[in-house]
């Protein structure tokens, strides 16, 4: 888990946090700490009264405020924002019914003119792809920049061989001159803002996707032909290419006919699990092959679902994919080609 993975770079949060409170009026520190878990409250509590012994030095202590105040404006501005569209949202509601949820769609990255800050848009994808190819010191320096989660985050997306070593170092990050630093991250916040998930791509991964293209290029026959030859010789192979061969998407390609069978051999929760902020054009084309009541009653589950954990909506469209599978190797398929 990452709470005990990061237990070191933890002390030192809050080591931050325990000199942030030193600098503030008894009764602010107070009302922060009283939002802290127990147990880090205890922790933060004898880091305070520890300082009092031996105080932080005074350069030190402005890092940890500069840091504070970093964390603040962007907190702020994300506060604004997601406000923003709060009310924009409430307003829209008001004058029309709200179709189906879309897909969430990721922010789009806004330079900020504070490299700290720009680091921490990143995803953790993004932030992974541009540190793969340094030194575990320099990995370990940028990551210790991050909030713990977000760096244990990146930490995963790291290739095996410098993730282990970046770790490591992490419960120490060497000591970094400001300005040589602010460089390091700002040349990793460069190089990842323009990538995307395929910069940490697993090399197995991409050569699944490419042999899933060509049986998905191959007519029906061929494909199920060349299936048939993969399970005698690779079945866990196949396991993983199927899940890339038959997608939610191709909802879109399937004949009406086959989607009603699609949905003859699928249980109702998963259906609205699955079906769950899809896109409206896609819902709407697995709907209309369901009766008017049937119809109703989606909608119904889909709209009292609430918010789903993803791994669920990944396991109920990946049964929907299970079902398009069989039926195509069967060649009880219809889909455009």
């Amino acid at each position: 888990p990452l709470t005990s993975d990061f237990a070191m770079t933890l002390t030192l949060q809050e080591q931050r946090i325990a000199a942030l409170m030193s600098v503030l009026r008894n009764d602010v520190a107070g009302a922060v700490m009283h939002h802290l878990p127990q147990d880090a409250a205890d922790r933060v509590q004898n880091l305070i009264e520890g300082m009092r012994d031996d105080p932080m030095e005074e350069e030190e202590l402005e890092e940890v405020l500069d840091e504070f105040m970093r964390f603040f404006r962007y907190a702020v501005q994300q506060h604004s924002e997601t406000t923003a569209a709060d009310d924009a949202e409430n307003e829209a509601e008001e004058v029309v019914a709200p179709p189906p949820e879309p897909a969430p769609e990721k922010k789009p990255f806004r330079p900020t003119g504070d490299p700290f800050l720009d680091l921490v848009q990143l995803e953790p994808y993004q932030i992974a792809g541009a540190l793969k190819c340094e030194s575990p010191r320099t990995i370990a320096v940028v990551l210790n920049c991050l909030p713990p989660g977000q760096a244990g985050l990146a930490l995963q997306h790291l290739p095996e061989e410098v993730r282990a070593n970046a770790f490591l170092i992490l419960r120490n990050p060497p000591i970094t001159p400001p300005v040589m630093l602010q460089q390091m991250v700002r040349t990793t916040v460069s190089k990842g803002c323009v990538l995307d998930a395929s910069a940490v791509a697993d090399p197995a991964d991409e050569a699944n996707k490419k042999m899933a293209e060509l049986l998905r290029a191959m007519e029906q026959a061929q494909r199920a032909e060349m299936v048939r030859a993969l399970e005698a010789k690779d079945p866990e192979l196949l396991a993983e290419i199927k899940k890339l061969l038959y997608t939610f998407e191709d909802l879109r390609r399937i004949h009406n006919r086959s989607i009603q069978k699609i949905l003859g051999e699928i249980d109702s929760q998963s259906l609205a699990m699955a079906l769950k902020g899809a896109d409206p054009e896609l819902a709407d084309r697995v709907m209309g092959n369901l009766s008017k009541r049937a119809r109703a009653t989606l909608a119904e589950e889909i709209e009292f679902l609430g918010s789903v954990k993803p791994n669920e909506q990944v396991a109920a469209r990946q049964a929907m994919c299970d079902i398009i599978g069989r039926l195509d190797e069967s060649g009880d398929l219809e889909m455009e080609t």
